[in-house]
């Protein structure tokens, strides 16, 4: 069986949005949230008021480190201790769906040295440049 769902215009750019029934290992009370297909995600989140209403329990504890980035729209609390950072939304009914894009502290730092490497090639190309319309 085949299915096709659109693109959710409400991410930019337009992203693949599914329906995921959340519930309880055994039990039938069940949540339908729409859920972002991210191929190359980590991990699934979905909001402490769902979790709360089907009575799940806490498996684990993930440790998030070594991890900046943006999240939209802000969180009411942000939390850093030794378990990790903590971003929290409190009323999630009013949102239509959390964004958190991260990238890896060592990011920017990686960026100001590829740039620098292009720059100095750029310097080394019009150098030679200059030197070769000369020598004519």
């Amino acid at each position: 069986m085949r299915k096709q769902f659109p693109y959710d215009g409400n991410f930019d750019p337009p992203a693949p949005v599914l329906p995921l029934r959340v519930a309880a290992p055994g039990r039938e009370d069940a949540v339908l949230l729409p859920a972002l297909v991210d191929t190359g995600a980590d991990c699934t989140l979905i909001p402490r008021a769902v979790s709360r209403h089907l009575a799940l329990r806490r498996i684990d504890r993930l440790r998030l480190e070594g991890i900046e980035g943006i999240a939209r729209p802000a969180p009411d609390e942000f939390v850093e201790d030794n378990a990790g950072s903590i971003l929290i939304w409190n009323n999630t009914t009013q949102i239509s769906y959390i964004d958190v894009t991260y990238y890896r502290k060592s990011a920017p730092q990686a960026l100001m040295i590829i740039l620098a490497i292009l720059a100095l090639t750029g310097l080394v190309l019009i150098g030679q440049y200059y030197t070769s319309i000369s020598l004519i």
